[in-house]
């Protein structure tokens, strides 16, 4: 987002009423990425998850799919190498 920070995105998502989830995708630390849900919560907004960058692929894959069966997804981090991303994935439904 070269023109916003994430933080005054949830003030827009805030003022225009957004009732979906939120996935925080963030490069910066993990303390950071939980105040930025705590705020989001704080807000009334939806925060589902919060991931680190690089995107975990599979992992963003469990989410998003949690997101169409409004199913939370069960998602395991091993402390292992990262398996490598699927070719085509398949359709993923995202809201803008």
């Amino acid at each position: 987002m070269p023109e916003e920070d994430g933080v005054s995105l949830l003030t827009v998502l805030q003022n225009s009423g957004f009732a979906g989830s939120i996935v925080i995708i963030s490069g910066q630390d993990d303390w950071f990425r939980k105040s930025a849900g705590r705020l989001a919560s704080a807000r009334g907004l939806n925060v589902m998850h919060d991931l680190s960058k690089p995107v975990d692929l599979k992992a963003l894959r469990e989410i998003l799919m949690g997101l169409n069966t409004n199913v939370p997804p069960t998602i395991v981090r091993p402390n292992k190498a990262r398996e490598p991303a699927q070719a085509n994935p398949g359709p993923i439904n995202t809201v803008q």
